[in-house]
């Protein structure tokens, strides 16, 4: 489940009890592993009709040397603390509409700083991390599945790019163009990616190796094929999941018959 849908799934459960929905929220990462991409998530551990949001970013002029107008707090209706660098807007007026847009938020009172208000579901997604990890085995292990026999050595995950690919490729029309194409991955996560949100990306591949006939082109017509491989056999027609094709998988599926049989 994803996190947009726990957080509905919460309101709809709870209402407008926050403290209800905000202890859900937080449980729900109990069972997410420290690795997994959504633990993050957490940082948002406050909650509100506009979903969870985290209330900490700095407010001050980055630099220094900001306007370091006075602000007065909704309660104690006394100065708050000015940041060290000046405030980040320009004039009171734009801290005020920020404020009232709920993008400003006022700490218990005025000895503290006010803060900048992020809303994870207001924003455009979350930014992916600069480093990841996966394991060299299991793309070697998968791929030598999807052969029947060892017939490259180190290939990449295909699952690394197609978490890469959900990201910048997020146009479900979008073009990806790999000028090193190698064993076939960017073709690999490309038909993943298609077959999980049923997109209609394409891939273009330029690859000089030997190894483009024997590799390369079977690689992409196996995962275009199947997603699952053993021994270098697709699974039986009776193991596969049924579901209703769309009307892309359904040409798609007359291309690669053509091309396979060519």
């Amino acid at each position: 489940m994803d996190a947009k849908k726990r957080f509905q799934a919460l309101l709809k459960e709870y209402g407008n009890d926050w403290n209800k929905v905000r202890d859900g929220w937080l449980s729900w990462f109990e069972d997410i592993p420290v690795s997994d991409p959504r633990r993050r998530l957490k940082r948002y551990s406050k909650v509100s009709e506009r979903g969870p949001y985290r209330d900490d970013r700095d407010i001050s002029w980055p630099g220094g040397g900001g306007p370091r107008y006075e602000v007065l707090h909704p309660k104690t209706g006394k100065p708050c603390k000015v940041p060290s660098r000046g405030w980040v807007y320009p004039n009171p007026e734009r801290f005020w509409e920020e404020v009232e847009s709920g993008r400003v938020v006022f700490g218990e009172d005025h000895s503290t700083t006010p803060a900048i208000a992020s809303y994870l579901f207001e924003g455009e997604g979350q930014v992916m991390p600069s480093v990841f990890y996966s394991y060299a085995q299991t793309a070697s292990q998968e791929f030598n599945a999807m052969f029947g026999e060892r017939a490259f050595d180190n290939p990449k995950n295909w699952r690394d790019l197609t978490r890469l690919f959900r990201y910048l490729a997020s146009d479900k029309q979008s073009w990806i163009l790999d000028y090193f194409a190698g064993s076939g991955t960017t073709a690999h996560a490309v038909i993943a990616l298609n077959r999980e949100d049923r997109g209609n990306r394409k891939f273009f591949l330029v690859e000089m190796g030997s190894y483009f006939d024997d590799v390369l082109l079977p690689r992409v017509r196996k995962a275009a094929y199947s997603s699952s491989w053993k021994s270098g056999k697709p699974p039986t027609q009776t193991q596969f999941k049924t579901t209703t094709p769309t009307r892309n998988q359904r040409c798609y599926s007359r291309r690669l018959h053509s091309f396979l049989h060519a």
